[in-house]
């Protein structure tokens, strides 16, 4: 299975048949590719998100300092939205949570999520201080040390 780095590699690098160019932004990029079947077999919710940003013309937003929340952090409690976290799940300030659940989020470095959860407002002022324009959580199941400042986009409905 491909790693969201991997995704994000290969989407940057693979070539592209003759006489087909992709978008410049990232997101309608990686969509492409996505829908294209570059990457394998897609979750139906992954195909549902990258259709969406397709068809809406999602596009960048700014970059975000993107995090990591685990397991041990979640202590068996379902996310906000009443889920249980999983590799789809990410985060957003708590007072954004209401306007974004459920939407999909993207990121460079770790591709598409659906946000389910959220966390301290504070973050942002963290973010910023890492000169990212917003902060976002991704769920993983295992430590994962790498925090980028990477491109974002929260766009559509995954319901």
């Amino acid at each position: 299975m491909l790693t969201p780095e991997m995704l994000l590699l290969l989407t940057l690098l693979a070539p592209m048949p003759a006489g087909q160019t992709l978008p410049t932004d990232p997101l309608q990029a990686c969509a492409t590719r996505a829908m294209r079947g570059d990457y394998g077999r897609l979750k139906p919710w992954q195909a549902a998100g990258y259709q969406q940003a397709l068809a809406t013309n999602a596009t960048v937003q700014g970059t975000a300092w993107v995090t990591g929340y685990y397991p041990w952090e979640h202590d068996g409690h379902n996310t906000r939205s009443g889920r249980k976290p999983s590799q789809r799940s990410a985060a957003v300030q708590s007072r954004d949570f209401k306007q974004q659940v459920f939407r999909f989020c993207w990121t460079g470095a770790y591709g598409l999520r659906i946000v389910e959860d959220s966390g301290a407002n504070g973050n942002t002022l963290h973010a910023r201080h890492n000169g990212a324009d917003a902060w976002l959580d991704y769920y993983w199941q295992t430590r994962h040390g790498r925090n980028p400042v990477t491109p974002y986009a929260v766009f559509g409905k995954s319901k």
